[in-house]
């Protein structure tokens, strides 16, 4: 095998210095005495597939068209999928003189045809449509291989989650040791995502200024579900071989959640955003007044049990009518009257969509003032056409920020989730990402050494060209100097912005 990159979802930078310093992660600290390491800035909205979906182009949202799990259309929000993605990856241009297999990188569903194979990650329906490949689909339920954690966290089932948390992690890590030893590959990337899961649910734990910390038995749980990543690492590291180069990398890091935060509420307030005079409108309207909201009946879901069931519905690209149905008691976008409303809140991060020319530097200037606890958490703010560029630019938010620490978020099943400008999270998160990932290159083919840091759009022309491959003439990362590999570019592919 030439290259084995291993994808560590929601690894965080400061996390995985810290545990390499108290020698809890033998694996990764050889990786990073041996080779080249650093932060790894994620895309301006940390969020998993607008992250792995640069990080497999080497290109800015604008370009590949991937903002987030939903996409905002004249319909209201879509689930995205990786059939919305145009653009080449890595894997399919590596995949023109190398044998190349996927296992569980998000935001590939449904799976691409590759020389070789894809398994598609979260997202993906079921076993049987995460692969095209038929003898591939047979070791996965050989190995009773697990796409994502069954469950999620309700705010008391910690020792379930835990044990499908682990469980997730062994069937990954054996069906990926078990590709190794079946399937001729040159290029592997499997991705472990529970590091991810127990960050979301058990990040309260760990951090004492979190408003919900709890000293008690979970505090460790993040922490040990890096070290046994790393266990799983070194496995790979091993059954790959020492002249195989390493990349080990993550879509963003994490911090802790502290409020979620609904900016519509705040816009409406203002009247920057107006409900449509229809009478349904109006009646969701004040019945979100009176607070009927997704806050307060997720809170009954919980309660039910049925939490899983919502998430399903929420997650599959091919469950549309059912999240349709879901919504219908709640003020949702179909109710904005766009031609009087200047702008909006969508995705994960509350960016902002306005609706009128000009209306920007008001925004921003209210955005500057929003106080919580008579502190202001707004900060880092930029306008879209400061961050994006290409032909998906135009569907970009226009204007982006981040919170003070990032503690406080918005959450994309949310947008009208609560009458309230700053709630407790919904969905019993306490851990959220932010824009400090992680990524180290070792190998025989890596010649660097040291710190050297980097945004996720670099992965993918560096590999690229350490691998002898020509770059893309439309690919936005820069090559890392940290190989001896020939930097070419195919001038054939051009952007056209």
């Amino acid at each position: 095998m030439e290259l084995l990159v291993i994808g560590f979802d929601g690894a965080d930078y400061q996390l995985i210095q810290e545990l390499a310093e108290e020698d809890k992660l033998p694996n990764i600290q050889k990786l990073m005495d041996s080779g080249t390491y650093g932060e790894l800035e994620s895309t301006q909205i940390p969020i998993t597939p607008s992250a792995w979906t640069s990080f497999m182009t080497g290109k800015n949202p604008g370009k590949h068209g991937i903002f987030d799990f939903t996409k905002v259309t004249s319909k209201g929000l879509e689930v995205v999928s990786f059939d919305d993605v145009e653009d080449d990856t890595i894997f399919d241009i590596l995949s023109e003189d190398y044998t190349i297999g996927t296992l569980n990188i998000p935001a590939t569903y449904p799976p691409r045809e590759l020389n070789g194979f894809m398994v598609s990650g979260m997202m993906s329906p079921s076993i049987d449509k995460a692969t095209d490949s038929e003898d591939v689909k047979e070791i996965l339920e050989e190995e009773d291989y697990l796409i994502e954690v069954p469950g999620t966290y309700n705010g008391s089932n910690e020792e379930k989650l835990l044990d499908q948390c682990y469980e997730t992690l062994e069937t990954r890590e054996k069906t990926a040791l078990r590709l190794m030893d079946e399937k001729d590959m040159d290029v592997f990337m499997p991705v472990f995502t529970v590091g991810d899961r127990i960050s979301h649910w058990f990040w309260k734990y760990r951090d004492p200024k979190h408003p919900e910390f709890e000293e008690g038995d979970y505090r460790r749980e993040v922490e040990k579900i890096y070290m046994k990543i790393d266990k799983s690492i070194g496995k790979l590291i091993e059954k790959a071989g020492k002249d195989t180069n390493i990349v080990l990398m993550s879509d963003h890091g994490f911090t802790g959640l502290y409020k979620g935060l609904n900016l519509n509420k705040l816009l409406m307030e203002k009247n920057i955003l107006n409900i449509k005079k229809h009478p349904v409108s109006q009646l969701r309207y004040l019945a979100f007044k009176a607070g009927v909201t997704m806050e307060n009946v997720y809170k009954v879901v919980r309660t039910l049990g049925l939490e899983e069931f919502v998430k399903s519905a929420a997650d599959n690209p091919e469950n549309d009518r059912m999240r349709k149905i879901l919504s219908l008691p709640f003020l949702s976008f179909s109710d904005i009257d766009f031609d009087r409303s200047q702008a909006y809140s969508a995705l994960h991060f509350g960016p902002i969509f306005t609706l009128e020319d000009g209306c920007e530097e008001d925004l921003i200037e209210l955005l500057r003032g929003l106080e919580h606890e008579s502190e202001n958490i707004v900060e880092n703010i930029e306008k879209g056409e400061e961050i994006y560029s290409g032909k998906y630019a135009e569907d970009a938010p226009d204007i982006v920020y981040q919170t003070e620490g990032m503690h406080y978020q918005a959450h994309r099943y949310f947008e009208f989730g609560s009458n309230k400008i700053f709630s407790e999270p919904f969905n019993t998160e306490s851990g959220h990402h932010r824009l400090e990932g992680i990524y180290i290159a070792s190998g025989p083919d890596f010649n660097n050494k040291g710190r050297k840091d980097a945004s996720i759009i670099d992965i993918a022309p560096t590999i690229l060209s350490m691998m002898g491959e020509k770059i893309p003439g439309d690919m936005d990362g820069e090559t890392l100097d940290i190989s001896d590999g020939k930097v070419e570019y195919d001038e054939t592919v051009i952007s056209d912005f």
